[in-house]
């Protein structure tokens, strides 16, 4: 559609992988804005340099939901469900992580299960439950899913099938902790570590 409504010196899309990233953002614009990684915003960042070129960086970050006691559970379990699942949780303004009052846990843990699982009844299949983007990505979100199983992290998934292809199951984490790579890096995807609190 671009191609067909565009100049191309109005706007044209490229498709490409690292190597083509690393050539465009060396070239000298007047500003360059960039949605990624944090590592890769240092690449872009210092590639721009080069050319003195000024940067805007939107970069992964954790973003937690806070639950509080005066919530309605089932509400806000069928909010957390469809904001955590949207695209497959690929998406920015998705709850990376729940900090939930400790008492709490249990019953919402229930509650955002029933809510995924009224959303998507089924996974495999299902058109309207998106895959992981790439393989590289579906990679990097298992080996966050191992990592923290190997770090004591009690992994409920959310439906019991395995849908295959990219498609990935959601998972909820109890027990996570700061060790965790899960808990250090943003998940963009289906994952949602839940973080007990204790009201004081």
């Amino acid at each position: 559609m671009v191609a067909e409504f565009f100049a191309p010196e109005e706007m044209t899309v490229l498709n490409g992988d690292a190597e083509l990233a690393r050539a465009f953002t060396a070239l000298p614009f007047d500003h360059l804005c960039f949605t990624g990684s944090t590592p890769v915003g240092r690449i872009v960042a210092q590639a721009a340099a080069q050319n003195l070129t000024p940067v805007t960086l939107e970069l992964g970050g954790k973003s937690p939901a806070l639950v509080d006691r005066s919530c309605d559970l089932k509400l806000t379990a069928s909010r957390i469900a469809h904001g955590k699942l949207f695209n497959a949780g690929q998406t920015c303004v998705a709850p990376d992580y729940l900090l939930v009052p400790k008492d709490m846990v249990e019953p919402l843990v229930h509650e955002i299960k029933l809510a995924m699982r009224r959303l998507y009844p089924k996974l495999g299949g299902n058109p309207d439950y998106t895959h992981i983007a790439t393989p590289r990505h579906l990679a990097r979100l298992r080996g966050l899913l191992d990592d923290a199983r190997a770090k004591g992290a009690k992994l409920i998934p959310s439906h019991e099938e395995k849908p295959g292809g990219r498609a990935l199951v959601p998972h909820l984490l109890l027990g996570v902790n700061e060790q965790m790579t899960v808990m250090q890096e943003e998940i963009f995807g289906p994952l949602l570590p839940i973080v007990p609190y204790v009201e004081v």
